[in-house]
């Protein structure tokens, strides 16, 4: 019986039943029902999806020109959309995404969605905002939008910055600050 096993698992590694599948392509927006998907580099829309898993999630990174990591972005699902001005964006389903200080310090933030936009490489997180720094603060909001040229992060909607070291907290409708969290601006209430 093993031996039966081992020559059905065989023939269907030959067949390429287990081979790994590109992601898939969807077709270009045509009046056409037989519309094919347009190849890369075309300047026709794109859309890519890649699943992960539990173990090997999806990722996304983002460096600086100098090479630093600026965010890494890992999700459960990330569907890559390619405009037809060569601009793309990728939406993530749960991310999980850690943001790098130019010192190195980090920022990690959770949220039901996120969308990075590849032209001005910033992230918006959105659906709930739970993110926690190495030293002790936690910041929750409803939409988090990290800004790359300008090295900020802006919290919009029920704001709430707490320090658990000295268990203080300020609320308020706006926030804006650096990654590292060393210039805090807390607006509304």
């Amino acid at each position: 019986m093993p031996n039966k096993r081992l020559a059905l698992l065989a023939a269907t590694l030959a067949l390429g039943a287990c081979a790994p599948k590109a992601p898939a392509t969807q077709p270009a927006p045509s009046s056409s029902p037989t519309a094919t998907p347009a190849p890369i580099g075309t300047g026709e829309p794109v859309t890519l999806i890649s699943r992960g898993t539990s173990t090997e999630p999806a990722r996304y990174m983002v460096r600086n020109p100098s090479g630093q990591v600026v965010y890494d972005v890992r999700s459960s699902k990330v569907v890559y959309d390619r405009a037809s001005d060569g601009t793309s964006e990728a939406t993530f389903t749960r991310p999980h995404v850690v943001f790098v200080a130019r010192d190195g310090r980090v920022v990690v933030a959770d949220s039901p969605k996120a969308v990075a936009h590849d032209k001005d490489k910033s992230v918006v997180m959105t659906g709930g905002v739970r993110a926690k720094t190495a030293d002790g603060k936690i910041l929750t909001c409803t939409t988090l939008t990290y800004d790359e040229p300008n090295a900020q992060i802006h919290c919009v909607g029920n704001v709430v910055l707490t320090d658990t070291k000295t268990n203080q907290s300020a609320t308020g409708e706006t926030l804006l600050t650096d990654p590292g969290f060393e210039h805090v601006t807390l607006s509304g209430s």
